[in-house]
């Protein structure tokens, strides 16, 4: 019982769905979480978890107000490194196997921009980088053939109900960590096997490492500027001040006045 009402007060990645509106959860991972938690087995497809938003809980459905929202100790967005989450489009849904089951962005790079799908080697894979991160820039300014799509666009542009709702803000890289942190008062002996669902998570023929230049990490940069500063200040408040549970797990009007101090110093 005390899962299920879990679910009302959890926004899972995407804030949005707390006042109610039907945007989709891009964060696989959390989704099939939450699907566990409300249904107390695996989702039976969990790559397709997306494909029944309907089926979860929207906290304005349940007539809370924002205020109530704010007050809620559950209420949650997740975060995810700019470049990790330009590489994920990259490998997934533009090279990989997620293009099958996506908007055409693959099919506009390769017939429009010359972005080559069978790359094989890493001057390859840099190139058809570098083609994607401008392609996505003429996106965000309305500028491409196709609309700006949420697995490309500024995870920023949540700021404000963010801020509204003065949501708790986890990091993807560790989110099976921090979201046990987060969950524990609320659902005590959390079994951890709930926290080992499938994430989506498509090969890579190159390394980040091996990918990544001077030239085009000053790209992502620019086009995620305002991300690259969200993410950055999300990651070091917890990297310095370790939030060891729920109760410190930092509100997004926290990071606002930790980056205010860091000026001060």
């Amino acid at each position: 019982e005390a899962q299920s009402e879990t679910r009302f007060s959890v926004s899972a990645g995407e804030p949005a769905k707390s006042m109610g509106r039907r945007r989709r959860i891009r964060c696989t991972y959390v989704k099939n979480v939450l699907w566990q938690l409300d249904h107390g087995a695996p989702h039976p497809v969990p790559n397709r978890v997306h494909d029944n938003d309907a089926d979860f809980g929207r906290a304005g459905d349940k007539g809370f107000t924002a205020e109530q929202i704010r007050e809620n100790g559950y209420a949650f967005t997740v975060l995810r490194n700019p470049i990790e989450r330009f590489l994920s489009l990259y490998f997934d849904k533009v090279v990989g196997p997620g293009w099958h089951n996506f908007v055409n962005l693959r099919g506009v790079l390769v017939d429009y921009h010359r972005l080559n799908p069978d790359a094989d080697t890493v001057e390859g894979h840099r190139r058809n980088c570098e083609i994607l991160i401008n392609w996505i820039e003429m996106s965000l300014n309305g500028e491409a053939e196709l609309s700006a799509d949420s697995h490309w666009t500024l995870q920023s542009d949540r700021l404000p109900i963010m801020k509204q709702l003065d949501l708790k803000l986890l990091m993807l890289a560790n989110v099976d960590t921090t979201l046990k942190m987060l969950l524990e008062p609320r659902i005590p002996g959390l079994d951890p096997t709930i926290l080992k669902v499938e994430r989506n998570e498509s090969p890579k023929p190159v390394s980040r490492s091996q990918i990544m230049t001077k030239e085009l990490r000053e790209s992502i940069a620019r086009v995620y500027k305002r991300d690259m500063w969200l993410t950055y200040m999300t990651w070091k408040y917890w990297n310095n001040e370790k939030p060891s549970n729920s109760r410190e797990i930092p509100r997004t009007s926290q990071i606002f006045d930790y980056a205010e101090a860091a000026l001060d110093l």
